[in-house]
């Protein structure tokens, strides 16, 4: 019987399934041929699988690296209660429990051991752990380890330094969310040559994004909530005074709503969160301390009051949403000050690439509230990721009931405009969207096929110049009020991120080429340009 073979019967037999979810075969396959992989795959696409069912086959302890004592308990009880020998070490246990886990660990009874990244900065547990001879370790959340992540954990850092100490001879790293370059910052953090990389499509079809400029806040969002009656959701907020004024607030207009974040004490957190989970019509208003975890399949919306981190970050809090696969609503509010006062806060960066890295997902940001065109498309590309309009979206429904004014079709019918809309409403509706006073317009339209491939093409290093290029090109756009991709195309940025030097004149001939006429913008862009990618 072959591995895979192998792997089929034990995920009947122990874990109940069937059959593998798209892309667990292949990834587990190449997990028991012994080789390091880095897997990034959407919520819900059974990311723990690939290394518990693993675990199983191989000879020795697998270790699991995990950033939540909630996470991993919830993790071990579901094994333990399929009858798999797992076990979990956090600061939260007994002085019993930890000595009971340690001797299973020392008599060689457990398949999983869950730790947390902290735990092995400590000399005592390297040394037990390397006494039971591990052949593997998992790294769950790897985004943890990247500052171009959304959940930065420095402990992450030293995972490949306490692997070498406890002589693990293979690393898997899995994470639902993590860009470009993200998952270079992983591979250069945690592994030693680089991994097989396996990323699968960050689209969620079921999710329908909309943004709003922030007016009056408490009423937008009660309006939102009032569309989701008796659905349960989570509204994400940025401190922990606006998170409890809310959540008293929303109680007040009669709504459901429990608060949580790190300065509530640890017996309400728990309570709130076992109440959200278990219970249904209930608002959850957090900050991201209520985050990686939570397994609630029936989460029908979630709400930004506030901008979120980055683009990853956004992806990785609406992905708590729709779990279930049916659909699902976002609501993002922005207000334009709050870009001015990140920018501001750029300057306090004295690490000139970790400047680079926050001032291109701001800039990422910001195209994602101010651009006409489909949320999904930009939020996909921001991941690095391929994507047609979805049609569900606040931009492409705007679209929709344009077309159909353009062609006197009443809003409520024309099933054969519903059909073909996506694809004519770009050439018929965004030129002649106006860039407002108070906002950039970063209007893109549809990339042609070879500028698809040439995208597809680009390494790690070279989409991070990209990110980069799109950053300057969007500070210039903002002081001339100008559309970013009408500025300098796409196409233009990707030529000159494959370019071997970022010469001015190999600048230059490159605007020339896509018709770019004027000299002083091109002096200064070029300018911009060659420091952005020397930076590289």
């Amino acid at each position: 019987m072959t591995g895979l073979e192998q792997a089929r019967s034990v995920l009947c037999d122990r874990f109940g399934h069937a059959d593998f979810r798209p892309g667990q075969a292949e990834i587990i396959a190449a997990v028991l041929d012994g080789r390091d992989i880095l897997a990034v795959l959407p919520t819900g696409s059974g990311k723990s699988l690939l290394y518990q069912l693993p675990a199983l086959l191989l000879p020795s302890l697998t270790l699991v690296v995990s950033p939540l004592v909630s996470l991993m308990r919830d993790q071990v009880h579901h094994l333990v209660a399929l009858g798999i020998p797992a076990a979990t070490l956090h600061s939260a246990a007994e002085p019993h429990e930890t000595a009971e886990v340690l001797t299973r660990l020392r008599h060689g009874s457990l398949k999983l051991l869950y730790v947390a990244p902290e735990r092995l900065d400590q000399p005592a547990m390297i040394a037990a752990l390397r006494a039971a001879h591990p052949q593997m370790m998992a790294v769950d959340e790897a985004h943890c380890i990247a500052h171009w992540g959304h959940e930065f954990r420095p402990e992450y850092r030293n995972l490949r330094k306490a692997a070498d100490a406890i002589g693990v001879r293979q690393t898997i790293a899995v994470t639902a969310t993590a860009a470009p370059p993200t998952r270079a910052e992983i591979i250069g953090n945690l592994f030693h040559s680089p991994p097989q990389v396996f990323a699968g499509s960050f689209e969620r079809p079921n999710l329908s994004h909309r943004v709003e400029r922030r007016g009056a806040g408490l009423r937008q969002v009660q309006r939102f909530l009032a569309d989701h009656d008796g659905q349960s959701g989570i509204v994400y907020c940025a401190t922990r005074e606006k998170t409890s004024r809310l959540a008293r607030q929303l109680r007040q207009a009669g709504f459901k709503a429990l608060s949580y974040h790190a300065g509530l004490d640890g017996g309400t957190r728990h309570a709130h969160q076992d109440e959200f989970i278990s219970d249904t019509g209930v608002v959850m208003v957090a900050t991201i301390a209520f985050g990686m975890g939570i397994d609630k399949a029936d989460v029908r919306f979630i709400c930004h009051v506030d901008l979120p981190s980055s683009m990853e970050t956004y992806y990785q809090e609406t992905g708590r949403a729709g779990r279930d696969g049916l659909p699902a609503q976002t609501l993002l509010l922005y207000a334009p000050q709050e870009f001015e006062s990140r920018r501001l806060q750029l300057a306090s960066i004295a690490e000139p690439n970790r400047q680079h890295e926050a001032g291109a997902k701001l800039a990422l940001i910001e195209e994602f509230c101010r651009a006409p065109t489909c949320r999904q498309q930009m939020l996909l590309r921001a991941l690095g990721d391929e994507g047609r309009p979805c049609g569900r979206c606040d931009n492409c429904r705007k679209g929709f009931l344009q077309l159909r004014r353009v062609a006197r079709l009443p809003v409520s019918g024309a099933a054969y405009v519903r059909s073909r809309a996506l694809g004519a409403m770009r050439s018929l509706i965004e030129p002649r969207v106006p860039v407002h006073d108070d906002a950039v317009s970063a209007h893109t339209t549809a990339r042609p096929r070879r500028e698809q491939e040439a995208f597809a093409g680009l390494t790690i290093a070279q989409q991070r110049a990209l990110l980069r290029m799109k950053s300057a090109r969007l500070r210039i756009a903002r002081n001339r009020r100008c559309s970013p991709v009408r500025l300098v195309p796409d196409a233009a940025l990707c030529e000159l991120a494959l370019a071997k030097s970022p010469s001015p004149a190999v600048i230059r001939e490159t605007f020339v080429r896509h018709q770019i006429q004027d000299e002083s913008l091109a002096r200064a862009f070029a300018d911009i340009l060659q420091n952005e990618l020397q930076n590289i």
